[in-house]
Order: C-alpha cells, then sequence, then structure tokens
C-alpha cells in the first residue's frame, strides 16, 4: 500500500480560518496561492521549514524565497516593515489584520 503524497501546492485551503493560530509551511510546499490564508486573524505564527527553497517566514511574515513578494501577514500582528526589496503584496496579504496599526 503506498501512502499518499503530501500536497505541494496550497489554494485558499485556510481562507477564514478564524481558529488557525499557527502554520508551519513543509520543505516540499511550492506554490501558495494568494489569499490562502487571508482573514485568518487569530494567526500569530508562521514558520518555514528551513529546507523549503520557496518560502521563507521573517517575524510572522510570509514571503517568497528571495523576499521580493509579501504572502501573508500573520493576522496579530500590530505593525510589520516592509523590507526594500518586496516589489509585489499578494491579494488578501493582509486581511484579518485588524491590529495592523503601521507598516
Amino acid at each position: 500500500m503506498n501512502a499518499p503524497l503530501p500536497p505541494k501546492e496550497i489554494y485558499g485551503a485556510f481562507d477564514n480560518c478564524y481558529n488557525l493560530t499557527a502554520i508551519n509551511i513543509p520543505e516540499y510546499v511550492h506554490y501558495i496561492s494568494n489569499g490562502s490564508f487571508s482573514g485568518c486573524s487569530n494567526l500569530k505564527i508562521i514558520t518555514v521549514h528551513e529546507n523549503n527553497t520557496y518560502f521563507k517566514a521573517v517575524d510572522n511574515v510570509l514571503y517568497d524565497k528571495n523576499q521580493t513578494k509579501l504572502i501573508q501577514v500573520a493576522g496579530s500582528k500590530t505593525n510589520i516593515t516592509i523590507p526594500d526589496g518586496v516589489i509585489e503584496i499578494a491579494s488578501g496579504a493582509m486581511d484579518g489584520c485588524a491590529k495592523l496599526n503601521n507598516f
């Protein structure tokens, strides 16, 4: 019997999951659609497996590996500093961030 392969892509699977408090992007995930975690207002922790070659998390903000695209901000954050190299902010990246005052 073969075990099913883990998903390598995330398409809006966690949109508006209010009870979601933490996400860890595994090493094998290579695609996350815009808004996959939008509306997750209780999201506090975003981490990415150290061997993932497509994404990285810095201070609970999810970026592509080169930090040119901001993908998701944890809903519980009150402020963020967007790095100079960011040239794109994904649609829905800050949905659910009601406490966000400064960026």
